[in-house]
């Protein structure tokens, strides 16, 4: 709760000859699924320490098998496992709405003849916590608004309030952030 996702990679490591026969997406709690690799690398072999990642702007068509190192995803629509297929284009799509919960890694070996095996996954999400805060002090010199015309409720939660005291004063923050509540005069 109160938190933001700021950007999101998934890291991986496949052992597969002719890696162009993979498709590989990820699904997050909310339902969406993103295309993270779309049938890249010819006939090389294996994933690497790859890393595909929402930060990134480096093609994996730039690339060549065994893709070691960080890449952006390919964003395909409408490819992946049954149950599976990939239904949004961009890494935002995966944390709005319900974000806590299982990811799932999903691979598809669209071509028969050749086998391959996921030895690691992992998942890093990168996040920053927006405490919100119970603010107290004078009487009818706390606002909502920068231009104070909206009186600020006490007891609210806010991130930000703007204060027009009318002498020297002190303002209290009262926040709970992970389970320590914190005061800040």
């Amino acid at each position: 709760a109160g938190a933001s996702i700021n950007s999101m990679s998934v890291n991986f490591n496949i052992n597969h000859t002719w890696v162009s026969d993979l498709r590989i997406n990820l699904r997050a709690p909310n339902g969406n699924i993103l295309n993270l690799v779309n049938a890249r690398g010819g006939s090389g072999d294996n994933f690497v320490n790859t890393t595909i990642s929402s930060a990134s702007t480096t093609s994996l068509a730039t690339g060549a098998a065994p893709f070691t190192g960080t890449w952006a995803a390919d964003a395909s629509l409408g490819q992946g496992p049954t149950g599976f297929v990939s239904n949004v284009s961009n890494w935002a799509a995966l944390w709005t709405g319900v974000v806590s919960g299982n990811y799932t890694l999903a691979i598809r070996d669209q071509v028969g003849g050749d086998v391959g095996t996921l030895t690691s996954w992992s998942i890093t999400i990168n996040y920053t916590v927006n405490p919100t805060a119970t603010w107290t002090g004078p009487a009818g010199t706390i606002f909502s608004d920068p231009a104070a015309t909206v009186p600020y409720v006490a007891g609210t939660q806010a991130n930000t309030v703007y204060v027009l005291p009318t002498a020297t004063s002190t303002y209290t923050a009262n926040s709970i952030v992970g389970g320590a509540c914190a005061g800040q005069t």
